[in-house]
This record gives structure tokens, sequence and C-alpha cells, in this order.
């Protein structure tokens, strides 16, 4: 699955693999917050997550599964975007429910600049009605406004630019499970170095690789 802008690579994981992670990760999920604030709004997201950072022994038993991830979002990213990310943030693993969404928003800004972004299906699309990852403004053309609708595959992940306009449109029925990975901006000063607090930067040495 390929569209202009987003560029993805399936069979990361198994579904096996994918339920490992599923099943790790649920006890620990709380409401998701959003903005370098960190803050609950209902009127942008309704879902459940939780961050999983190398040194996070909760997620020992899936580390090498998270490191494999990571290695697909950066080795995808380097080829579509011919550019060397710089470190890969803590991960998120997301549930959505019927009822929930995440409306239209960007995932870099000024407080938070990232580069490139990736979500990775942990469920099969036929899990739920709904809850499809939705681009616009994904075309040059200004006269083309069609939005493009993706169902990843259990286990795919999808690359795409921090800064291109994205929603999971709301869930009809069923569960949506998900990982979400993002590549800071290099060369943070130190305010926005603070603003990572809430979605803190994994960093590395010599490989992009953090886990």
């Amino acid at each position: 699955m390929t569209f202009p802008g987003v560029f993805s690579r399936m069979g990361v994981l198994t579904p096996n693999e994918c339920s490992r992670i599923i099943n790790c990760c649920i006890p620990y999920i709380q409401p998701s917050l959003v903005g370098s604030e960190g803050k609950e709004n209902k009127k942008l997201r309704k879902s459940r997550s939780v961050l999983i950072t190398p040194d996070d022994k909760r997620f020992r038993s899936i580390s090498l599964l998270i490191q494999r991830s990571v290695k697909a979002f950066v080795e995808c990213a380097n080829t579509a975007f011919q550019y060397e990310l710089q470190g890969v943030e803590a991960i998120q693993f997301t549930e959505y429910k019927e009822g929930d969404y995440y409306n239209w928003h960007m995932d870099s800004s000024a407080n938070l600049p990232r580069t490139a972004s990736a979500s990775l299906a942990l469920s099969p699309p036929t899990d739920c009605q709904g809850g499809a990852l939705l681009f616009r403004d994904i075309y040059e053309d200004p006269e083309e406004t069609e939005k493009v609708s993706i169902k990843i595959c259990q286990g795919e992940i999808a690359v795409f630019p921090s800064l291109l306009v994205h929603s999971v449109t709301p869930v009809l029925k069923g569960t949506r499970y998900s990982l979400v990975l993002w590549s800071p901006t290099p060369m943070l000063d130190e305010k926005q170095e603070q603003n990572t607090n809430q979605q803190p930067v994994a960093t590395h040495t010599q490989s992009p690789i953090v886990f």
C-alpha cells in the first residue's frame, strides 16, 4: 500500500506477535493525552494508551518485538524520505473502542517538532468497523480535495511525514489496537526538549534503533 507521502511495509509482526504486544500492554493503558502539555482533550481525541520506553520493565517480554517495529520504522522512513532519522520517541500503544476517535491533527508542532510518524496495526481491520487512518491534503494538486482512507493490515506499518494532516475515524464496532511511532526533528533547543516530557525521546549513539 503506497500513496503520495505514505509508505508501508507488510509483515513486520505476525498475528501471534501482535497478540503478545496487546496482552502485555492492555493492563497499563490510561485515557490518551494530547499536545506537548499532555492533557486529555475529548474534543480532539478519545482513546486509551500507554507509552513504551526502552527501560520500562513492564514491557521487557516484548522488547524484541518493539525493537523490530522500530527497525522497520527507521528503514522504511529512510528509504521513503531519503533522510536518516536521528532518534525515536517513546512508542505509544493505543486502544480505540466503539465511539473512540482522533480528529484532524498533525504530529509535529512548534513546541514538539517531528520528522516522521508511523502506525503499526496490531489488530486485523476485520476486528472493527470504522477506525480507519484518514489523510487529507495528500496530493500536490490544490484542486484535488479527496481524502485518502487507509485500513492497515495486521502487522503492517504505515510511515508518513509528521506534518501530514490525518485522523482516526470513529470506531463504530469492535476494537482497534496499534503502535504509534514518531521521530523527533534533530537539534532541539532546551525549551523543546522540556516539551518532550510527555512523549520522552529515546536517544541513540550510533544506531537509531533504541530498543
